[in-house]
């Protein structure tokens, strides 16, 4: 009888915890749980001439045009297989969401042709903004192939106009550099193209665009150093802020995995500080102050970065909400060695500085040196880029991903979809009652032990 009275209990406690994990299951599955839904839009097309879409391409420069609901590329390259030549692009293309059709907006009209160059847009005034990049060694008699001069390109008129920058009181200007980053941002209702790093560069620069002055941001202080293949969002919420994730460092092909804050007034800000895995392509796992366990991307470069602006409370009234920042980042590589390239999703959280990995229920194949805009519908367009897996391939098709669910702070999860968590938690169920029945005719004795007695 002792013995049935002590299986009782103990399975009772198992039920216990049945039950608990049901319910966190079933957390995850609503309230916690994130997921990332891709769609191709454009479906890939080898015109390597780009007679009715642009050409596939690489570290070409893209934005979105909020006004006109378009993703907007700017040049780029890729190597020409059938002819055997490398490919550097000079136009300028337009993918319509509302069509779902490409437009050419212009060639050889403007700036030469170029890869690994700054684009940043200033919505306000209808205009993009392009800086540096490479035009290759074989397209230049000088020591680099590597630019420093800056284009406008206005989007109501599809026109190019180049940049003088004003040499008195010369403060300087920022060395030709291409693999780059850069933003347009505002201050005291000023506008000014930021531009940092580079291959084998480590400062940042800041060019008024009033007055057409170059200065050279110093600080004493933090700042990211150098890196390339980094990538740097402006702010949705506010015009004077902007993020840095990643990059590398040409001198140790060191791989960053941080984030940081930039803005006018206040320079750089560390956000989130390096962490490694001691497996180089694996997440570093790490607790946080409150002990609740984090997760971090690795350590990447030529990687895709978009921001997001997220109500926490989408119920609230628009005074009564507060607004913050996900930063969304997608893909990548580290090519320290063998080159491994990525096909993740993470979210970053600008405000608690945590990271999460979003899984995805269908998944692009890995890539890098592609880019991904936010669009007016807050989804997410990516475009170009190169992949090794599962064939060695140049992109031009369109994706778009849409995240679902509501939650902006949750940890790292499964990349199990949100019904195995349902289908997982009806199985639960089903074992507690009956863990729970046999516990509770366990605990009264069975009729035969009553008899004997």
């Amino acid at each position: 009888m002792q013995n049935s009275r002590s299986m009782g209990i103990r399975g009772c406690v198992v039920a216990v915890v049945m039950v608990l994990l049901c319910i966190t299951l079933n957390t995850q599955a609503t309230d916690l749980f994130d997921y990332g839904d891709w769609v191709e839009l454009a479906k890939q097309d080898n015109d390597f001439e780009g007679h009715n879409v642009p050409s596939h391409r690489y570290n070409h420069g893209c934005v979105w045009d909020a006004k006109r609901n378009q993703m907007v590329i700017f040049m780029g390259y890729f190597y020409d297989h059938r002819n055997r030549r490398p490919t550097f692009c000079d136009d300028v293309w337009a993918y319509s969401l509302e069509q779902s059709t490409w437009a050419l907006l212009a060639k050889a009209q403007g700036p030469s042709a170029r890869y690994g160059h700054v684009v940043a847009i200033d919505p306000p005034s209808d205009r993009v903004i392009v800086h540096g990049g490479d035009i290759g060694r074989s397209n230049t008699k000088a020591d680099t192939s590597h630019l420093a001069d800056a284009w406008v390109f206005s989007l109501s008129s599809n026109t190019w106009t180049a940049l003088s920058y004003n040499t008195q009181g010369d403060q300087g200007a920022p060395s030709p550099r291409s693999l780059h980053t850069g933003a347009l941002l505002e201050h005291e209702e000023t506008k000014y193209l930021v531009v940092h790093g580079g291959l084998g560069v480590s400062d940042t620069w800041v060019l008024n665009l009033e007055t057409m002055q170059w200065k050279e941001h110093t600080q004493l202080s933090v700042a990211p150093g150098e890196r390339h293949g980094a990538t740097m969002v402006v702010s949705p919420v506010d015009a004077t802020t902007a993020y840095l994730f990643g990059g590398a460092k040409l001198s140790d092909r060191h791989l960053f995995n941080d984030v940081w804050q930039f803005s006018i007034s206040a320079g750089w800000k560390l956000l989130c500080p390096e962490r490694k895995h001691h497996l180089i392509n694996t997440p570093h796992k790490w607790t946080a102050k409150d002990g609740t366990v984090q997760w971090q991307p690795q350590g990447r470069n030529y990687h895709a970065m978009a921001a997001l602006a997220v109500a926490d409370s989408p119920d609230a009234s628009t005074a009564d909400r507060h607004v913050h920042v996900d930063l969304i980042l997608f893909g990548g590589a580290n090519c320290t060695g063998k080159c491994n390239l990525y096909n993740d999703v993470w979210v970053f959280d600008a405000e608690q500085t945590r990271w999460r990995q979003v899984p995805t229920r269908w998944d692009l194949s890995t890539r890098y040196h592609h880019t991904l805009v936010t669009t007016n519908e807050n989804k997410f367009l990516t475009f170009g880029g190169e992949s090794y897996r599962p064939i060695y391939m140049y992109h031009n098709a369109v994706a778009q991903l849409s995240l679902q669910g509501t939650s902006t702070h949750a940890i790292f999860l499964s990349r199990q979809p949100p019904e195995f968590y349902k289908y997982v938690s009806i199985v639960l169920v089903l074992a507690v009652a009956g863990v729970l029945g046999r516990c509770l005719w366990r605990l009264r004795g069975s009729p035969v032990t009553r008899k004997s007695k």
